[in-house]
């Protein structure tokens, strides 16, 4: 019993410097006149749709050009499509450019800086029995890298 209420937790990748980094950095956005969340939309010229498809939800974000942002922390891996455009993404991995079209895997724990090079048209698929945006966001965006907590045979799959 004791082996169940001690989960060990998930030892996330990459360097925990760029991490601190990204974290200052939407500090300091907070304090200005940045945005949080999705009320970029209503800032600039972009798009947001969401899409409920046999326990599915598909997110569509159009990003414009000049856009520089942080992502959300990810719990759950899953994959993505860059549909169209261009951007230089920073993780804790490093530095990628990324060009569309193209397809990727977003593992958990990842967070990303992002500069728009051209207008981009981005693509998240999350397997779901959740049928609104917001509980969609509980379930796989966790507040904190403190939230990557898994069992033994998740762990073991994720590091396969």
């Amino acid at each position: 019993m004791a082996e169940i209420a001690e989960r060990p937790k998930y030892s996330l990748r990459g360097k925990p410097e760029v991490r601190e980094a990204m974290s200052q950095l939407e500090n300091h956005w907070e304090q200005g006149e940045h945005v949080k969340g999705d009320a970029w939309v209503k800032k600039v010229n972009g798009g947001l749709e969401h899409q409920f498809i046999n326990g599915l939800y598909v997110r569509m974000v159009r990003l414009p050009a000049g856009m520089c942002f942080t992502t959300k922390i990810h719990k759950k891996e899953h994959p993505f499509f860059l549909m169209s455009g261009k951007c230089r993404v920073l993780t804790e991995e490093g530095v990628v450019d990324m060009v569309g079209p193209m397809m990727g895997v977003t593992p958990p724990g990842t967070k990303r800086l992002m500069y728009i090079e051209e207008e981009v048209v981005w693509y998240t698929v999350h397997r779901t029995d959740k049928t609104n945006p917001q509980d969609v966001e509980e379930e796989v965006i966790a507040k904190n890298f403190d939230e990557f907590e898994f069992s033994q045979e998740q762990l073991l799959k994720i590091q396969e």
